[in-house]
């Protein structure tokens, strides 16, 4: 404490003593704790997250201290809201997330492959996702019952010069039709759409796996995926500064 403190100190404290003829006065010096959110609000959620929550509180929004990072190649948007204030700045994120029936299944995601009859027990409680109940038990029973020969090795030929050939027969009889379709939710939140859905097979050793394709789910997710971000920038455009990246 400086002199000049110490002399505004006892002219206070002389100053509350005035009429009395005992006075105790206690004196404390410190610094007050900064003000903090202990708690920063944080949302994550689909898409629409951003948008819900300035229809809500738009009225309390000021457009100059919030602003909407968006990316649609990620099928992202992140609403800042009080960027300058520690104590109410806010943070939502919505992303556009594939959904978890979609993910579960693997399909166009080759590195998710399946024996078949793990697969036939996966769709097994999936009958609700075709359009026929027929198509269903038709699928679930082809993949059940798929049946791989694999015969011995076969023309193998060593030229004592280091190169060896042989060939392996492998003979895949099925009923499992090329192609079938879907009713799935492609993305969180959003309605289902009808799909073709292309089975392939890939032999491994002396087994065999499955994993599935569906190109109609390709163009409809880029498809979806621009419209819903352009959807969500519409509601917002005119709360906060958005800007792409």
């Amino acid at each position: 404490m400086s002199k000049a403190e110490e002399v505004h100190k006892t002219e206070f404290v002389k100053s509350l003593s005035k009429g009395y003829e005992t006075q105790k006065v206690l004196w404390l010096e410190g610094k007050a704790p900064d003000q903090h959110n202990p708690e920063p609000l944080k949302i994550e959620g689909t898409i629409t997250a951003p948008s819900i929550f300035v229809e809500k509180r738009k009225t309390t929004i000021d457009p100059l201290t919030a602003h909407a990072l968006v990316s649609v190649f990620d099928g992202t948007i992140k609403l800042v809201v009080n960027e300058k204030d520690t104590v109410m700045k806010c943070t939502v994120e919505g992303k556009i997330k594939e959904s978890k029936r979609f993910l579960e299944l693997g399909i166009n995601n080759p590195e998710k492959s399946l024996e078949p009859i793990k697969l036939s027990q996966k769709f097994r409680l999936l009958r609700t996702l075709f359009k026929k109940a027929s198509d269903h038990s038709t699928l679930v029973s082809a993949l059940r019952n798929l049946e791989v020969n694999v015969t011995a090795t076969v023309n193998e030929r060593d030229d004592l010069r280091g190169n060896l050939k042989s060939a392996v027969d492998v003979t895949v009889k099925t009923s499992i039709p090329e192609t079938f379709t879907l009713n799935i939710p492609l993305f969180e939140g959003q309605e289902p759409q009808e799909i073709e859905v292309f089975i392939f097979f890939e032999v491994k050793g002396t087994g065999i796996m499955c994993y599935l394709e569906s190109i109609d789910a390709a163009d409809l997710m880029e498809e979806i995926k621009t419209h819903l971000i352009s959807q969500e920038v519409d509601k917002i455009i005119d709360h906060v500064t958005v800007m792409f990246h």
